[in-house]
């Protein structure tokens, strides 16, 4: 099932983003599905795909010097894999699949593209990086 403009619409990431941009986003989206234990993200990996949750629960975590540490659970509607592309740097954590999961994958090309088409999704996107960088270090 493909995604839907009203499904984006239903998410921060995607508030404020025109009708054509939302028809053009949901057709980059690809669906993607991930067994349980598969490690979607690993923590210094390049970034190169941004992910929205479709269905599943997945566990990001983080490298600390006392081991790794649990940041947060992702369900349905959330989205992970931003804070790389949007910053060049390699991944800030791992993220993991709790059950099987079925998640939309934006390759970085297009998220590059609509990034600099929509001004209203890279400031929440960069509003978001900026509370997870502060968030996690």
């Amino acid at each position: 099932m493909a995604l839907q403009t009203s499904d984006l619409k239903k998410y921060n990431f995607f508030f404020g983003l025109s009708d054509s941009s939302l028809e053009l986003l949901s057709q980059k989206f690809v669906i993607v599905n991930f067994p349980q234990r598969a490690e979607i993200i690993r923590e210094g990996d390049t970034a190169d795909f941004f992910y929205f949750v479709k269905q599943g629960r997945l566990e990001v975590t983080k490298k600390t010097a006392y081991g790794t540490a649990k940041l947060s659970v992702m369900t349905s509607g959330q989205g992970f894999g931003e804070i790389a592309l949007l910053t060049g740097s390699t991944r800030v954590a791992s993220v993991r699949a709790l059950m099987e999961v079925a998640l939309y994958q934006l390759p970085k090309a297009d998220f590059e593209s609509i990034m600099q088409a929509e001004p209203a999704f890279k400031n929440v996107l960069f509003k978001r990086a900026g509370t997870c960088l502060f968030t996690t270090r």
